[in-house]
């Protein structure tokens, strides 16, 4: 199980020139979709009432807080009890 583990953590590594640009690709595409949806729940799309921008704040807010810090703190701690190192 081990060795599966780490071959698909490893899979993918041969293009690593490539991979810079990639990052920064999905990076900017992360970013856009993100300023794109926060600009239309707050201006609203027709049959949907906008949102208050505090509620927008709070839903932005908790998501970084539960996709990022709570997410990657588990990650971390599986992938540690697993044996496998970042």
């Amino acid at each position: 199980m081990k060795i599966a583990v780490q071959h698909l953590a490893t899979r993918g590594t041969e293009a690593a020139p490539n991979q810079p640009v990639i990052r920064v690709h999905l990076i900017l595409v992360l970013t856009l979709d993100a300023v794109v949806r926060t600009a239309l729940s707050t201006i609203g799309v027709p049959g949907l009432a906008p949102l208050p921008w505090w509620e927008t704040l709070a839903v932005f807010s908790y998501a970084m807080i539960c996709c990022l810090l709570v997410n990657d703190l588990l990650k971390a701690a599986l992938m540690k009890r697993v044996g496998l190192q970042t």
